[in-house]
């Protein structure tokens, strides 16, 4: 047979709820059910069907270190600062470029996509690079076990490759565990 103290203890373990703090999640948990389609995005009805082009068949990443930067080329801001000799053009609607560094780009600019919303978390130079090219933040631990995704793009596409070519499916020159932090 319980005591009365051993039954006191086993009531205090559980929470109470008043009949206020009931009442106040009750109408929270209501309205919150009841705005959750403003939440969502909205539900966008295609006009057509899409129809996938062939996948690629090779593609082309070059990750300069110290290259130009994106203010200069893909995203050039004018000012008394700009080189006469950058010539700078509108190539496309809302893409300027300076038609002087890249004449023959600026002709192909449909061929390329341009990102200009990248956003970094990483302050330290070098580990934001090793996430560019590792697809994952720095682990000083698991640095040499990280492979690039140049590689894991390699050995995925292997079985695609022809008897015919000649160049390395990938090259890094600048990746490695040696990254400074």
């Amino acid at each position: 047979m319980k005591r009365v103290d051993d039954m006191n203890t086993e009531r205090s373990l559980f929470p109470k709820l008043t009949r206020r703090q009931f009442f106040k999640i009750g109408t929270t948990t209501f309205a919150g059910y009841a705005l959750a389609p403003l939440v969502r995005p909205f539900q966008v009805a295609a006009t057509q069907q899409v129809q996938p082009r062939d996948p690629p068949s090779f593609a082309s990443f070059s990750f300069l270190m110290g290259g130009p930067p994106q203010l200069d080329t893909f995203d050039v801001k004018e000012g008394k600062w700009t080189p006469e000799d950058f010539d700078i053009r509108t190539i496309a609607p809302g893409i300027k470029m300076p038609f002087g560094q890249f004449p023959r780009l600026s002709e192909r600019i449909h061929h390329l996509a341009l990102a200009r919303s990248v956003e970094a978390w990483e302050s330290i130079h070098e580990r934001g690079q090793y996430y560019v090219q590792a697809g994952r933040a720095f682990s000083g631990a698991r640095a040499k076990e990280i492979p690039s995704v140049g590689s894991i793009v390699a050995y995925e596409f292997e079985p695609r490759r022809n008897t015919t070519d000649f160049l390395p499916p990938f090259v890094a020159m600048n990746f490695g565990p040696g990254v400074q932090v």
